[in-house]
């Protein structure tokens, strides 16, 4: 039969470890040297976005190796590169077609760098959940 004194030191014991586990995982979460570095690449992604990007691109202005790259980038964004390059084009085109109605998609697929306005199409509604002409409604 337990007493409430064990019950409490068994309280005790959970909460520490818990406790413990929840620190280790908050310092794990710090960014080291080389993930600060990955800051400077969505500024030059937005600088870019018309232009073909590499991986190797990314990780040149991040200062890292290609591996270590896309370790870090999704460490501190959540994201895979690629992700966030397409994400980022097609916000930028939903602003572009909400604000200029004379621009075609097709003009803003190929000054976003995409290779036909099916494929932009294609990834607009997977990022912004509606087809590209809706914007403008």
């Amino acid at each position: 039969m337990r007493d409430w004194i064990t019950d409490a030191r068994l309280r005790h014991v959970v909460s520490g470890v818990v406790l413990d586990l929840v620190t280790t995982m908050t310092r794990a979460r710090q960014p080291g040297p080389a993930h600060r570095d990955i800051t400077r690449t969505p500024a030059w992604l937005d600088a870019h976005l018309a232009e073909r990007v590499e991986a190797t691109d990314l990780a040149a202005v991040s200062g890292l190796s290609t591996g270590h790259f896309y370790q870090a980038f999704r460490d501190v964004t959540g994201t895979s590169p690629k992700d966030c390059l397409l994400r980022r084009k097609t916000e930028r085109a939903r602003a572009w077609l909400a604000s200029d109605p004379a621009v075609t998609v097709t003009e803003v697929a190929h000054a976003l760098g995409f290779s036909s306005s099916q494929y932009f199409a294609t990834v607009f509604r997977r990022y912004q959940h509606l087809p590209p002409s809706g914007c403008r409604r």
